[in-house]
């Protein structure tokens, strides 16, 4: 799922309804709410891999694909990762920005990654990874 800039209030709405029956599931977007930041850029909530293609590039070739357009457009990108998927990241060009201990529970990071920039008229897919 991609979610442009400036549509949170549709995505809260809908994760309130998924989300329904699971309420520390809020507790938990509550503590990750506080570090959100608040200018234009993409939010990459969801990226999944299948446990058993994990470490084949899937991952990356995803994350690749969206922060091609985000450079294209020239729009930052922010994501939480947890510490299995923060090298990945960082990989990508993404920084921290904090640590949040979960209350008897692990530590995210919100990450940041700025727009890099595109030359102009290279419109190429996967080539700034």
């Amino acid at each position: 799922m991609v979610v442009p800039p400036d549509t949170s209030a549709e995505l809260d709405r809908a994760l309130a309804e998924v989300f329904r029956d699971f309420p520390r599931t809020f507790e938990l977007f509550g503590l990750l709410d506080a570090h959100h930041p608040r200018e234009r850029h993409y939010y990459l909530q969801f990226l999944g891999v299948r446990p058993g293609c994990q470490g084949t590039g899937i991952g990356s070739a995803l994350l690749r694909a969206m922060l091609d357009r985000c450079d294209l457009e020239g729009v930052p990108a922010y994501l939480e990762a947890d510490e299995r998927s923060r090298l990945l990241y960082v990989k990508h060009g993404f920084e921290a920005t904090a640590e949040i201990g979960l209350p008897k529970g692990p530590s995210f990071w919100p990450m940041w990654r700025a727009p890099r920039n595109v030359p102009e008229g290279d419109e190429r897919d996967g080539d700034r990874g």
